[in-house]
């Protein structure tokens, strides 16, 4: 933030619960910083065959960043066996990498293995990756990679395993044996099949060290109990039920760490069900995703003390009147309400001012059916932006009455976006 401040490192993506998610640097500052890192022999960068085939000094650098073709790189037979971290980005599009073998076979010492810029064109990580004992990140991208071998257990010192894969892809269950695992994250999807014995809860092996765990899907003869006794410290959670019959029953509330949960339903075949929910307490962001809450059991989520981001997408609930309860969502800052079917969305004392006293963002999209918002929204001073798209006849003019009301009550920094 220090950085930030002093305007040396911009801000590309911040969280919606605060902080900073990405950054960039300006041309000038990464040149400097790349001179001062290969100087003090922190960071070698190298770009295209050239500089790849001419690299001969220092012989062990700790860090390398490879800007090349797979094939240059291969091509180069670049050889630095106690470099500590890897990082390998394309410099021609849609170029892929074939076999990785080799790299687990030369580069032993590896800490970091980072080839998330470079598409693999493989169907499963090869197993020679238990080789790199000492490897604590590994990330890659591999379209079609849906199988992850049960071998990946070996590497006990692994702490964040990152694939971006278009697939939905196969975790063993040795996974939950990795005991310093911090972050997993799968960007289209991963499964982990379940043993017979999994069912029993003293044979459970968990992951005390968990903080983050994106886009698991479950299938429908696995239990959400099961895996949450699993993940005890989890601090962000996504989580998918992919079965056909989905009343299940996600009590969330002895996650006692959990911020950010993303909880939805994929049901093609059958119709969906309410899904029973109970949440921690400390949870500060909630993604619902088809899970058909009915509008009454919204008091579930109004309540809770810390929630400062919701967004409820597609069915997340279920009815077409939602009665917001006085002195609900105390901390809520975004509210996004996406193709939900809410017709009247009211509150139960209309001259209460007890009602989102920290709201900042209202974000409407696909609300086509809308026909009644709460007054509150015309007094809350913190509000800052309405956004609005894919919208209903009726919506356009209730977003314009409560902007009226805001300018009249002397808030004139309120800021209306409407997208035709």
């Amino acid at each position: 933030m220090d950085l930030i401040g002093r305007n040396l490192v911009m801000v590309s993506k911040s969280r919606s619960i605060g902080g900073v998610k990405t950054c960039y640097i300006h041309d000038l500052i990464f040149e400097f910083c790349k001179g001062e890192a290969k100087e003090k022999k922190f960071l070698q960068v190298l770009r295209g065959y050239d500089e790849l085939s001419a690299f001969n000094e220092p012989p062990n650098p700790p860090r390398l960043s490879v800007c090349s073709s797979g094939e240059d790189f291969i091509k180069s037979k670049l050889f630095c066996p106690y470099v500590g971290t890897l990082i390998l980005f394309d410099a021609t599009p849609g170029d892929e990498l074939r076999n990785i073998s080799f790299l687990f076979c030369i580069y032993k010492d590896l800490e970091v293995l980072n080839l998330e810029g470079i598409n693999l064109r493989l169907r499963e990580l090869p197993t020679e990756v238990e080789s790199l004992l000492y490897l604590r990140y590994l990330a890659l991208t591999a379209w079609n990679m849906a199988l992850i071998p049960p071998s990946i257990a070996k590497l006990s010192h692994l702490e964040t395993f990152s694939l971006n894969s278009y697939e939905t892809v196969s975790l063993p269950d040795s996974i939950w044996n990795m005991k310093k695992l911090r972050h997993v994250h799968v960007r289209h999807g991963f499964v982990i099949p379940f043993s017979s014995n999994d069912h029993v809860i003293e044979n459970l092996s968990t992951l005390p060290n968990l903080d983050t765990l994106s886009n698991l899907y479950l299938c429908v003869d696995q239990e959400v109990e099961n895996i949450l006794r699993r993940i005890p410290n989890v601090r962000r959670l996504k989580i998918f039920d992919w079965g056909k019959q989905n009343r299940v029953c996600c009590n969330m509330s002895r996650l006692e760490c959990l911020e950010s949960l993303t909880l939805g339903v994929y049901n093609y075949f059958d119709s969906l069900e309410y899904v029973e929910l109970s949440f921690p307490m400390n949870l500060k962001k909630l993604c619902l995703l088809n899970v058909v809450l009915p509008c009454r059991k919204m008091s579930l989520i109004e309540q809770l003390p810390n929630l400062e981001v919701l967004k409820l997408r597609a069915q997340a609930m279920d009815g077409q009147k939602w009665e917001l309860m006085e002195g609900g969502f105390p901390k809520l800052r975004i509210l996004t309400l996406e193709d939900v079917e809410v017709v009247e969305w009211t509150e139960t004392d209309p001259d209460s001012d007890d009602y989102f006293p920290c709201l900042q963002q209202l974000k409407l999209h696909g609300i086509y059916k809308l026909e009644m918002m709460p007054a509150c929204l015309e007094r809350i001073f913190t509000l800052e932006t309405i956004q609005v798209d894919y919208w209903g006849d009726g919506v356009k003019s209730l977003v314009r009455e409560i902007e009226e009301a805001q300018t009249y009550n002397g808030n004139e920094n309120l800021k209306i976006i409407i997208v035709d």
